[in-house]
């Protein structure tokens, strides 16, 4: 998430949650969310799917945050 809104990549991280294993995980991000420690803007990054087939549909679904940070990540002198 945090290369994410620093522009690094924008691409989702999907979650495999079968059977609730990750739940604490993801009640953690929205309890960061929550408490500010990450942009309300960023909780789409972090997309769950519970099924395998429905890792395919997420990526799909997946749009960049808004609001991400125009960073330039390249070394001078280098391409």
């Amino acid at each position: 998430m945090t290369w994410n809104q620093l522009g690094i990549h924008d691409c989702p991280v999907v979650v495999l949650n079968v059977g609730g294993f990750y739940d604490g995980l993801l009640g953690w991000v929205k309890s960061a969310i929550k408490a500010g420690f990450i942009r309300d803007d960023m909780e789409g990054v972090l997309v769950e799917a519970k099924t395998v087939e429905g890792i395919e549909d997420a990526i799909r679904r997946y749009k960049p945050a808004i609001g991400r940070y125009d960073l330039n990540w390249k070394c001078e002198g280098k391409d």
